[in-house]
């Protein structure tokens, strides 16, 4: 609490006003920034296109998102390993937004395919999953353009 008070240039006083326990500026980090990912997903699909490029926008926006935020990923994967309290149904209610887009565009593209779309939340997620584990497990060479084309 101490440096991030200083990096916010507060005091520990003011931050603990709005943040009373070091688990409540975990929550509102990861909320924040999992809200600003959402927002940015929106406006990559804003667009129609085909399935396969929509989703290459996808990946290539959450790629470049957690790109500069590695330790951000960490974050997200431990709450999402965390089952049950409180924290983690809010966080279940947060994360469904990004999910919803993902989701969303592969029901449209496997109807468009006439494919049957029963399983696109769980296509979602294994995206997302996908995603997750190149965010994490990358090559010094990687460039999150080249991954989302993959």
């Amino acid at each position: 609490m101490d440096e991030v008070a200083a990096g916010a240039g507060v005091g520990k006083g003011t931050l603990y006003r709005y943040f009373p326990a070091k688990e409540d500026l975990y929550l509102a980090a990861i909320f924040a920034g999992w809200e600003r990912l959402h927002e940015e997903l929106q406006l990559a699909v804003s667009e129609e296109g085909s399935m396969e490029s929509t989703l290459r926008k996808i990946a290539e926006e959450i790629l470049n998102y957690f790109w500069k935020r590695r330790d951000f990923v960490n974050l997200v994967y431990r709450l999402e390993r965390k089952r049950g309290g409180k924290e983690w149904t809010i966080w279940q209610g947060r994360r469904e937004g990004p999910v919803e887009i993902i989701e969303t565009v592969l029901q449209k593209g496997l109807f468009a395919s006439r494919l049957a779309s029963t399983h696109s939340r769980r296509l979602a997620e294994i995206c997302l999953g996908m995603l997750r584990a190149v965010s994490v497990d990358r090559g010094a060479h990687d460039q999150p353009e080249a991954l989302a084309r993959v």
